[in-house]
């Protein structure tokens, strides 16, 4: 036995705000439930909305309840996300402050000693691509220009420059 369908709402108005509908899944599921009320077949109406009987169903359960606001879709949260701004602030200072050799037992960071602090200190490991999509939206740069030796002879280098062009 089927659902029966409140009939306070006409369907001049259902076709009315049908017409006015932006979104194409709502007007759909407005003129399946106006095809409902002028008497046709809820299998015609369920695909009028270009959904199956079931779903055709709950759409009347929601249209009996809440009306023509029922049809809308709830908006779907999700999963909260784990990635908070407490995170970007510490990946901000850490690159903001950079790596000094005696505290961090290196010259620069990579995306693994990013990783390894964001879990030490809020407990949650976030893949390695996570944090560089997170690095270039807060558009920080970790990388460094390759160092320079303190014992490199310039003066050497461009002897030796000259002497391969001779050649």
């Amino acid at each position: 036995m089927s659902v029966a369908i409140r009939r306070d709402i006409s369907t001049d108005k259902i076709y009315q705000k049908a017409r006015l509908e932006k979104r194409a899944k709502v007007r759909g599921r407005m003129l399946g439930i106006a095809a409902i009320l002028e008497g046709r077949k809820r299998i015609d109406a369920s695909r009028i909305a270009g959904v199956t009987i079931n779903v055709m169903r709950i759409w009347v359960r929601r249209f009996n309840q809440h009306g023509l606001d029922g049809l809308i879709s709830k908006k779907t949260t999700g999963r909260k996300p784990t990635w908070t701004s407490q995170h970007d602030n510490f990946l901000m200072e850490k690159v903001d402050a950079g790596a000094v050799f005696e505290r961090d037992k290196r010259i620069t960071y990579r995306l693994e000693d990013f990783q390894s602090a964001l879990a030490e200190k809020f407990g949650i490991i976030f893949g390695i691509s996570t944090i560089w999509y997170k690095l270039e939206k807060l558009k920080l740069s970790w990388i460094t220009p390759r160092p320079k030796h303190p014992k490199s002879d310039p003066v050497a280098q461009e002897e030796f420059k000259k002497k391969q062009k001779m050649l």
